[in-house]
């Protein structure tokens, strides 16, 4: 006699828990997610200089074009963060056109964010029409910026 098995399906508990199981995923994927951008917004932006205001910017000095020109000049020189804020205690360096200075914003006895530099002279060599001034800005926490100011004969 042949038996008769009897193969009985149970597809009523595998739609049950399928819901219950969707569900723990998408609360552990929110969890992640939550996680995940916390994480990511909290990183900060860097600080960085994103402008440089020298004044003059452009020096004219007269004289012979076979001797050097000479002038002396007042330099300001403020520093802008990436959000349009002077920058305390910046420490500036100038170089060239016969320029070897460097100074601090708390040259004058308050840290506002210029630094001057009273009484400089600049110079353009004999024989030549132009000079540059490199500018140089370090702050605490910020990279190193540069700018430059032109020495012009006429």
């Amino acid at each position: 006699m042949a038996q008769r098995i009897l193969i009985r399906r149970d597809e009523g508990g595998a739609i049950e828990g399928l819901p219950l199981q969707l569900m723990i995923a998408v609360i552990v994927a929110g969890i992640a997610l939550a996680i995940i951008l916390g994480w990511a917004l909290s990183i900060r932006t860097p600080s960085t200089i994103s402008r440089i205001e020298a004044a003059p910017d452009t020096v004219g000095v007269s004289g012979p074009v076979n001797q050097d020109a000479v002038k002396t000049v007042t330099i300001t020189v403020r520093a802008f963060d990436q959000n349009g804020n002077t920058i305390a205690g910046i420490v500036v360096s100038l170089r060239g056109a016969g320029v070897v200075k460097a100074g601090t914003d708390a040259g004058d006895g308050t840290t506002d964010g210029t630094a001057t530099f009273q009484n400089v002279q600049v110079r353009v060599p004999a024989n030549q029409l132009t000079a540059r001034i490199d500018v140089t800005v370090e702050a605490s926490g910020f990279p190193t910026a540069t700018d430059d100011i032109l020495v012009v004969r006429q």
